[in-house]
């Protein structure tokens, strides 16, 4: 089942920046560079707040997310409305408790330690069969992570997220609305890593828990809940592409290849943000990279959109993500269909 972001999100990142346009084999270190910040010092923050819309007809470039003719308004009716919130920090590792990352012997092996908080906060809407309102709900994923600096290739360390998330279902002509909460943690280590989920069915109380370990080399791999950080910390060749593995609850923890594809760059026109706490209108630079994992076959990309960049009228010089496209997709005995894609709108940024 599907959750409604990867990233967080949420799920591609670029490691390969130095091979940009190659595959990266399963046992290479990923690369970055430090695009994110305009220092390099302990204790760096930055926040960055979005804007969340469904959006039943989205395009960019030859891209596009229109919702399926079949999920047409006498059927069901949905919306999705909410915000993103995402804060990132760089630690010294010695200022990290062992206990705050389950001790893992991997803070022991870097000097440096990124901490991010995410939060998305979503109202549902749903209207279908004999309902005569619309019925809200509130949803929401919140992830905390910890994973190296770009020098130790973003190598996780120790993940924790929380969701409830209502699902759109379709099956036999039969539309349903099932919300599951969600508990995992994932733990790294030198030797290998795990993960421990818990889904739990709101309407009748069921649980089912899952614990997943696995062997693999420090390094080689990152996990969805830091991907869209990670794009911002490489670049792709233009015209060219770059597969690397990621990690993720949405497949209990087991190793997935994503294709990450440099797919256009193109300028926003009189954006409007909120540049540590100034006011700016401007012109931001983007480059876009569409990304979507090779063993399913929905075919839906999901789009990044960093600044490409200096946007010095905007006093932006971090690689920002100013917009994310999710595809969401519901299910009608087995196949795919969609609702629409999730847009991410950059409206705030602070940092320092």
């Amino acid at each position: 089942m599907k959750k409604l972001i990867i990233a967080l999100t949420t799920l591609a990142v670029c490691l390969c920046s130095v091979l940009a346009g190659c595959s990266c084999s399963s046992d290479q270190s990923l690369a970055f560079s430090d695009n994110w910040k305009q220092q390099t010092g302990i204790g760096y923050s930055e926040t960055a707040e979005y804007t969340v819309k469904l959006d039943k007809a989205f395009s960019l470039g030859k891209l596009s997310y229109t919702k399926d003719a079949t999920l047409n308004d006498d059927l069901v009716f949905f919306d999705y409305q909410g915000t993103y919130s995402v804060t990132t920090t760089l630690f010294a590792s010695t200022d990290i408790e062992p206990s705050e990352v389950g001790n893992s012997d991997l803070l022991g092996k870097v000097e440096k330690v990124i901490y991010q908080h995410a939060e998305l906060h979503l109202t549902s809407s749903f209207r279908y069969g004999d309902m005569t309102d619309v019925t809200q709900y509130d949803d929401y994923i919140i992830t905390n992570s910890y994973f190296a600096d770009c020098q130790n290739s973003l190598m996780p360390i120790y993940d924790s997220s929380e969701s409830v998330v209502t699902y759109l279902t379709y099956s036999n002509g039969r539309i349903a609305t099932p919300r599951l909460e969600t508990l995992s943690v994932s733990k790294y280590t030198s030797s290998g890593y795990s993960f421990d989920t818990t889904t739990t069915s709101l309407s009748s109380g069921e649980s089912d828990v899952s614990k997943k370990s696995y062997s693999y080399t420090p390094r080689t791999l990152i996990d969805n809940t830091v991907l869209l950080f990670a794009l911002r910390n490489t670049s792709i060749n233009d015209n060219s592409s770059v597969t690397m593995p990621v990690t993720s609850i949405s497949y209990a923890g087991e190793k997935k290849t994503l294709k990450i594809t440099n797919y256009m760059t193109y300028s926003l026109e009189n954006y409007a943000i909120t540049v540590n706490e100034t006011e700016k209108t401007g012109t931001i630079p983007l480059k876009c990279y569409a990304f979507s994992v090779n063993e399913t076959s929905s075919g839906r990309s999901q789009i990044a959109c960093i600044q490409n960049g200096k946007s010095e009228d905007m006093g932006l010089e971090i690689s920002a993500l100013v917009r994310y496209v999710e595809p969401l997709i519901t299910y009608n005995n087995n196949a795919f269909m969609l609702q629409g894609a999730l847009v991410y709108e950059l409206t705030s940024i602070s940092f320092g």
